[in-house]
């Protein structure tokens, strides 16, 4: 089973799904994440006041003053299913190898979200994050993950994309 299908079971429509805040939705964007990829936004009303229920996006596009939101579904999707750092020490035993670290997310006992290597029945962990929150955790990942140059560039913004301007930096 893939690690969205339990996602894809159990969630019939993206309007029961909660999405990232206008504050996480901001600090994704200050990451780089190309807007396009939320699959929500928060609907602006007018004198920086905006809708208390996000709204799915239909179109590849938002009206300007509305902030791209992101269902945990969408970011799951940004995750890479694996990472291969080559020259890895693992430990003594393993040094200067190639190793791949895969990605497991545990929503249902710990609300984990690492990147992982078994070994010799040991787990190495790349990346790791148990926090109370599977969303938060998510979140951490993808900052982890650009800061870190592996998520996919096809999903940060360009230079000239005009789509993330000044609004999205206040809070």
């Amino acid at each position: 089973m893939e690690y969205t299908d339990y996602l894809n079971i159990n969630i019939r429509h993206k309007r029961e799904f909660p999405c990232t805040s206008i504050s996480q939705s901001r600090e994704i964007l200050r990451l780089g994440l190309h807007p396009l990829t939320a699959d929500m936004y928060h609907e602006y009303l007018g004198t920086n006041v905006y809708s208390n229920t996000p709204k799915v996006r239909w179109y590849d596009s938002f009206d300007k003053d509305d902030i791209p939101a992101w269902s945990l579904f969408a970011l799951i999707q940004l995750l890479p299913k694996n990472i291969i750092k080559i020259g890895y020490n693992l430990n003594e035993k393993y040094k200067n190898n190639s190793c791949q670290f895969y990605l497991n997310i545990l929503p249902y006992y710990k609300q984990q979200v690492a990147y992982e290597a078994y070994l010799d029945g040991e787990i190495y962990y790349l990346w790791k994050s148990n926090r109370d929150n599977l969303f938060i955790n998510v979140i951490d990942c993808i900052k982890w993950l650009v800061e870190n140059e592996y998520i996919d560039k096809k999903y940060l913004k360009s230079y000239t994309n005009d789509l993330c301007d000044v609004k999205y930096e206040q809070d």
